[in-house]
């Protein structure tokens, strides 16, 4: 009996070990587990530091040959909706780099625009006469392009009878200062959105505002749905110039007060009888801070395409673009040199 309580006291001894084996097992593992978890993190973590100090992009310049802008929905995009105003003289609009380049930077910022064009088609303000050097279609022809995307094409100039620009001091006097008509395009082209989304019973959720002649050579970097709605951003401009008019993009909570703030930014000279200091941007630019509107400047790959098919890259020499390098035949650039050199041939080449 005693040799069975042995075998007994052995056996359970040995299932006790086992079970304790186990259990030293199943920690050591664990700890293995979460050193292996943390060691990812770290890396992860450290990846990201350096990326934020470097921002890579791999360039290619290209032209496709598609008709439209695509309808398809992509899983990296959010479902903002966005009324998209292309505001301005056309100049070079009709230029398939341009226009194609357009609709491709909208379409990385959102798979859900709307398109509302407030376009001026005069001589002093088209390329038409220019001994153009890329390849050019007519206004109509490029517009074809955003077809299924348009709600609104306008060509009409604004009026002191509009909503919203009728309440500028500017409409008192009876000749307008210099480029009032060009912010009052802005107003007007949203006057258009507004009308649209009161007849559909809707509002969007962004509002950008963007020039008819830039040339985009790289998407946008950040998707609407990426971006914080606590503050509008607004394309940068060259070293020592105020805050860039070329892109607003405006979330639906600052829709108003940027209207107003547009609407009212020359009226300081209005109500003086004075000419606005040029360029118009230093008129806005001050208004912005005094309104404490928050905003930011958002790095975005543009040049404006000239009439005579050169690509105007100085609006890329500035503080907000200096940690963004771009790549190309393994040689890292400033976005200022690729434009002079990668972009500006490859323009002239078409």
């Amino acid at each position: 009996m005693k040799e069975d309580f042995r075998e007994s006291l052995v056996v359970e001894m040995d299932t006790i070990k086992k079970t304790n084996d186990s259990k030293l097992m199943r920690f050591k593992l664990s700890v293995i587990y979460v050193l292996t978890s943390c060691l990812i993190m770290i890396i992860l973590i450290s990846t990201y530091i350096l990326c934020q100090e470097r921002i890579v992009v791999e360039s290619d310049i290209y032209y496709s040959d598609a008709v439209g802008v695509s309808e398809e929905t992509s899983i990296f995009h959010g479902n903002e909706t966005a009324a998209v105003m292309v505001i301005g003289g056309t100049r070079s609009f009709a230029s398939k780099s341009v226009h194609r380049s357009l609709a491709r930077y909208i379409q990385s910022l959102t798979n859900h625009p709307d398109y509302y064009f407030q376009l001026s088609k005069s001589e002093e303000y088209s390329c038409k006469t220019m001994n153009l050097k890329y390849p050019y279609f007519s206004d109509e022809k490029a517009l074809e392009y955003f077809k299924g995307k348009t709600r609104q094409i306008s060509w009409e100039n604004p009026s002191c009878t509009e909503p919203n620009i009728k309440e500028s001091s500017c409409c008192q006097r009876e000749n307008n200062p210099a480029h009032w008509t060009s912010y009052m395009r802005k107003v007007s082209a949203y006057n258009h959105v507004r009308n649209y989304e009161i007849q559909h019973g809707f509002e969007y959720e962004w509002y950008i505002f963007i020039r008819p002649d830039l040339y985009f050579f790289e998407e946008s970097i950040a998707t609407l749905s990426s971006l914080n709605t606590n503050r509008i951003y607004i394309s940068s401009k060259e070293k020592g110039e105020p805050l860039g008019d070329y892109i607003y993009l405006v979330p639906r909570n600052f829709i108003n007060s940027f209207v107003s703030l547009v609407t009212h930014h020359n009226d300081y000279s209005c109500t003086k009888g004075m000419e606005p200091a040029w360029p118009p941007e230093y008129n806005l630019d001050p208004l912005i801070h005094q309104q404490h509107l928050p905003h930011q400047l958002l790095p975005i790959l543009f040049a404006i395409l000239r009439c005579d098919g050169s690509a105007d890259c100085s609006r890329l020499d500035n503080e907000v673009l200096n940690n963004l390098d771009l790549l190309s035949d393994g040689k890292f650039m400033s976005p200022k040199d690729y434009c002079k050199t990668v972009v500006h041939s490859t323009l002239l080449s078409k």
